[in-house]
């Protein structure tokens, strides 16, 4: 496990423990679950509603690029009304 102490961390800084890298990391499903900060099954449902960019390698396998999935993070903003 990644995380420890209770302390937040940039996803970046997430990004690169699981990788060791920061250019052009790809993350399987736990992987950018993880870096989402939500569950698997969550991924794989906003994966079915096309709500995030993915690549296909196969039948089960694939790979989500960080920067996809910032992008695709930042898409899915609500933006506050009148503050």
């Amino acid at each position: 496990m990644i995380s420890g102490g209770g302390e937040r961390r940039s996803r970046q800084g997430i990004a690169r423990d699981i990788c060791g890298r920061s250019a052009s990391v790809h993350l399987d499903e736990r992987d950018a679950a993880q870096y989402l900060n939500t569950s698997v099954r969550n991924l794989t449902e906003l994966m079915r509603r096309r709500k995030v960019t993915y690549i296909k390698l196969g039948h089960r396998t694939v790979r989500f690029r960080v920067e996809d999935l910032d992008r695709d993070l930042d898409r899915l903003r609500v933006k506050a009304v009148g503050s």
